[in-house]
């Protein structure tokens, strides 16, 4: 029987096929492909979603009679933010909502606008699209406690009945004496024959100097600011309104003033926001 005889020039020529071999297949991924082979693409990340919503800035610092404008972003599942528009002639939709307690430390409008009125810390509350976010925002106290410059020119407190309820709108009409502004920061008010106390106005008015501001007026039919009573009414002595106002040098001061419970009625004029009174600072642009 024939032994198997391997030729040295064969078996290099073999071992040499092998190498190619081998190295063709370390390199397959980049090997050409044949004609009209699809390529599959991966897939697309997915669209971002809304996951929240965030105010900016969630937390300040803030003076008496000092502003600041808020924003309601929306926060997005690859964290990047979008600014939610607010009130104008073309927003669609329900815009954010903006409430702050305990009260008689902001007053807030629906369009950011933030005013400081009292010294505290206040919780600042944002709705939009059934989502909720949080601030807080502290409000230092006041330089001294002897501010003048604030006249009340006029208060009556209007009365009258809706759909069993009594309404309280209160008449208030203020100037500054002097060439300097004045602010007017929170009104609170004492109605005989109705429980008290009543939650304060937080007002934020600013009245130039040697000028007179009404402080109540008429948003879309309504009083910007009453008082209400679903189970008792005023039994018609004088009511009481004690006005808490900053002046020019950082300085608070308050006036109290005493004027009739008169029949009164809503509005008679539908104007939107552009006559809510000196204290509105809902709608419109915060400029």
């Amino acid at each position: 029987m024939r032994g198997v005889v391997i030729h040295p020039v064969r078996a290099a020529a073999v071992l040499s096929v092998a190498v190619w071999l081998t190295a063709c297949g370390s390199d397959a991924p980049n090997a050409p492909l044949a004609p009209n082979t699809p390529v599959t693409q991966p897939p697309p990340p997915p669209a971002p979603t809304v996951v929240g919503i965030a105010v900016m800035p969630d937390s300040a610092g803030m003076r008496l009679g000092e502003e600041l404008i808020l924003q309601t972003v929306m926060v997005t599942s690859n964290g990047s933010r979008i600014t939610v528009p607010g009130i104008s002639s073309t927003s669609t939709g329900l815009p954010p909502s903006y409430s702050a307690y305990p009260y008689g430390i902001l007053s807030i409008g629906a369009n950011g606008r933030v005013i400081a009125v009292g010294a505290g810390t206040a919780n600042v509350i944002v709705h939009y699209e059934r989502m909720v976010a949080h601030g807080r925002i502290t409000v230092a106290g006041p330089v001294a406690t002897n501010a003048v410059g604030l006249k009340i020119e006029s208060f009556t407190m209007w009365e009258y009945q809706w759909e069993g309820t009594w309404y309280y709108a209160p008449q208030l009409d203020v100037s500054a004496e002097g060439p300097q502004a004045i602010t007017v920061l929170t009104v609170t008010f004492q109605i005989p024959g109705l429980p008290s106390p009543f939650p304060s106005w937080d007002c934020g008015a600013r009245v130039p100097g040697g000028s007179s501001r009404a402080l109540n007026g008429e948003v879309y039919g309504s009083w910007s600011f009453e008082l209400l009573s679903p189970g008792n009414r005023a039994n018609g002595e004088d009511a009481t309104a004690t006005v808490w106002f900053l002046d020019g040098s950082g300085a608070i001061g308050s006036k109290r003033v005493t004027g009739r419970v008169a029949a009164g009625w809503i509005p008679d004029t539908y104007s939107g926001g552009q006559s809510g009174g000196a204290c509105f600072h809902g709608y419109g642009s915060p400029g």
